[in-house]
């Protein structure tokens, strides 16, 4: 209950430092590659699965794929190489260990890598034993902001769709 208290300062102090630091380099990535793929692990995977199925794909029409950290590395990391884009939801939870393994991969093997670090917007604070079902609150938080950030550069309302609720299917 202690973490879900400090949660609500946590996102409101985040979201002024994800505008300042990630907001417009993300928008600008999106301009520079048609195509991203984004990682996350363990609690926070449904924030990576989300963030790339409806803020991005169905909400910006951005081309992406949602990958587990932990399966980077049972295939996935043969794509990766210069001009691929990658974004990392980097957890601080139990699974935090299989992010870094994949930033430190990626650090090396991609020049287009932006990594959202939960313990860097405030997840520090938490309990250790609750981080990870606090995670995905943070992230669904910075991913709404991320997701306005390349919307406005991309003058495309999120709310727009070319055929959800317009179209029978």
């Amino acid at each position: 209950m202690e973490g879900i208290g400090k949660m609500d300062a946590i996102v409101a102090a985040a979201k002024g430092k994800v505008q300042a630091e990630l907001c417009d380099r993300f928008a600008a990535l999106c301009q520079e590659h048609e195509f991203l793929y984004i990682l996350g692990s363990g609690s926070t995977f449904s924030q990576t699965y989300g963030f790339a199925i409806c803020s991005l794909m169905e909400m910006q029409w951005q081309h992406c794929a949602y990958l587990h950290s932990g399966e980077y590395f049972h295939g996935p990391f043969e794509v990766t190489e210069k001009g691929v884009f990658y974004f990392l939801q980097k957890s601080s939870g139990k699974c935090r260990p299989m992010d870094e393994r994949a930033e430190d991969f990626l650090k090396t093997h991609t020049d287009a890598l932006m990594v959202l670090d939960a313990m860097e917007y405030g997840m520090d604070v938490i309990d250790p034993a609750v981080r990870d079902y606090l995670d995905p609150v943070l992230f669904y938080a910075m991913n709404c902001e991320l997701r306005s950030a390349r919307g406005k550069v991309f003058d495309h309302d999120v709310d727009y769709r070319r055929y959800m609720g317009k179209i029978p299917y």
